[in-house]
């Protein structure tokens, strides 16, 4: 699916009078925005958060369809990876993050930051043309600033590594090394 067709579709939304009609038209767009995240493949070992479990399309009192999808696998006890679907103002965006667990207890924990200091945070929007290519780029660039991280804690990663790690990620159901 196109990200321009989901932004047409979440525009067209916003000119329903009946707000009944505008919230159902809503979430039929979250569905078929999920469905084609899931088609992807690429969030093989992601699971969506419980954020994004009860997460709903809504109409924002100016008119325009908001909606986050949240999606995270646990590294470790103390990292995690994620990526987040936004469509707000018209927009889909998505922001992948390498998150530190800082209480050390993995997917129970409560005490999340997004990993780094200062101006190194690991989060970067991600920007593509279709649904698919987005998530799988979105993938990619978790694994290289997991990457970065352990460059950063003095572990050296190779450039065939870090394209093994690449392949691997886009085709197994685990991300974790």
């Amino acid at each position: 699916m196109r990200i321009a067709t989901v932004e047409r579709i979440a525009k067209n939304i916003t000119t329903i009078p009946d707000r009944d009609l505008a919230e159902a038209a809503a979430r039929d767009l979250r569905e078929r925005l999920e469905a084609a995240i899931v088609r992807s493949k690429s969030l093989a070992g992601y699971m969506p958060t419980e954020r994004s479990l009860h997460s709903y399309a809504e109409i924002q009192e100016n008119g325009h369809v908001y909606l986050m999808l949240q999606y995270w696998t646990v590294q470790s006890c103390h990292y995690a990876s994620s990526i987040t679907f936004v469509l707000d103002d018209g927009k889909l965006s998505t922001i992948a993050r390498l998150l530190h667990l800082r209480d050390g207890l993995g997917a129970a924990s409560l005490n999340i930051g997004v990993a780094g200091g200062g101006n190194e945070r690991f989060e970067e929007v991600v920007h593509h043309f279709s649904v698919e290519g987005l998530t799988k780029a979105a993938v990619q660039r978790n694994v290289e600033q997991r990457v970065l991280m352990l460059n950063d804690l003095g572990f050296a990663v190779s450039r065939p590594t870090l394209k093994q790690l690449l392949k691997k990620a886009l085709t197994a159901t685990s991300l974790a090394f």
